[in-house]
Formats: structure tokens, sequence, C-alpha cells
């Protein structure tokens, strides 16, 4: 994945801190539109698994929780699954067209915390980059 320094746009530290992951392995995938921003996150505390459900604007404001519920282990791991190939990555990949859709992950595992940001995956070349958008779109159907 070619990946670019994530730009220094406050609106992107403000979101990635306003991101919180339940526990202390898993991730949050916010998905931007022109005028909103879901937010999906999946966390493991011990033998306790969580799901969150997060919804704000596209501005970096206040992410407001409007669901929680503990998950199975089973569907924490195929959500997990979904973002293997994103541990560790860290940076900024994108189309030319800021409108549209983007997604911001944010992954944490025992060892470290990772960024990421795709804007308009399916608007870029690279095929890997195009799955991993509709991967993590999955999440959200």
């Amino acid at each position: 994945m070619d990946l670019q320094p994530i730009p220094p746009f406050p609106v992107f530290d403000k979101t990635f801190s306003n991101m919180s992951i339940p526990g202390v392995e898993g991730f949050c995938v916010c998905r931007d539109d022109t005028e909103n921003r879901s937010c999906l996150a999946f966390g493991r505390e011990g033998e306790n698994f969580i799901f969150r459900r997060f919804q704000g604007d596209v501005f970096g404001s206040e992410l407001s929780i409007i669901e929680e519920n503990e998950i199975s282990k089973d569907t924490f791991d195929k959500a997990w699954e979904l973002i293997e190939g994103l541990k560790g990555k860290e940076g900024f990949a994108g189309s030319e067209i800021l409108d549209g859709q983007a997604f911001l992950v944010k992954v944490t595992t025992t060892k470290s915390t990772s960024h990421l940001i795709l804007g308009n995956p399916e608007e870029m070349d690279s095929e890997f980059i195009r799955e991993v958008g509709r991967k993590l779109n999955s999440l959200f159907v």
C-alpha cells in the first residue's frame, strides 16, 4: 500500500483522539461522506469483547456513543480479520477528489497504535486499496 504522511489538518488529530477503542486491543473505523461521520469500534479487554457505534460530524467534533454492546469472540475475530492488513499501517492514501467517502482507521494492539486515512478508495488505482475500502464498508452493513 502506497501511503503518504497524514496531512497536518487539526480535524484529523481531533477525530483520531475522539476514536475511543474499548479495551486493550481493537480498532475503530469512521466512515465519512460529505456531511456525516459514522464510526464503529471493536475492542477486547481480557475475555470481554465490546462493540460501540458512534456518530458525529465530519469536522472532528465530539463523537457521541449511540450504542454499546458486548459481542462474542467470534464476532470480534471476524471484524478483526477484515482489518488484518491494516495493523501497523500509518499514513494517508487518497484520490484527488476530496468529496465522497473516506475512512479513518485507528488500530490498537498490545504493542502499538496506528492511524490510517483512505480517501475515496473506490477512486484509487490500487486494487488493494479498493478492496480495503470494500471490507471497511462491509462493517457498516
